[in-house]
């Protein structure tokens, strides 16, 4: 009851069709670990340019408030009335034997994007 084998018959052995689903699989795993790893990178990239955002934006603040800086000691504030308000950053020099302090105080704080909290700017 079996039938003979032609040598027209139409189709794939069993070998044929193990060594093209291996070519496919092999296929798809080289595919799947390149978009991975762009998404790594474009994830990294990502977050350095957050970082660097932040550095950014504290640099321009560190800069404006340098710009209006000047150096206030107790003798000027006494000679000008004391009127702190009106001064926008001043700096205290603490001069000790081993060490010095430089200590910043500002008080002419604008917001470098209205709306947003401050730690966004």
């Amino acid at each position: 009851m079996t039938r003979p084998f032609k040598k027209n018959m139409a189709g794939f052995t069993l070998l044929e069709v193990l060594v093209t689903l291996g070519i496919l699989s092999a296929m798809v795993l080289f595919v799947s670990q390149i978009t991975r790893s762009g998404f790594d990178m474009r994830s990294a990239l990502n977050r350095k340019s957050k970082i660097t955002h932040r550095m950014n934006t504290a640099m321009r603040k560190i800069s404006d408030d340098l710009s209006h800086a000047f150096l206030v000691s107790l003798k000027n504030m006494d000679r000008t009335g004391g009127n702190k308000k009106q001064r926008g950053t001043f700096f205290k020099i603490e001069a000790k034997e081993d060490t010095d302090k430089l200590k910043m105080t500002v008080r002419n704080h604008v917001a470098m994007i209205s709306g947003q909290r401050e730690s966004d700017q």
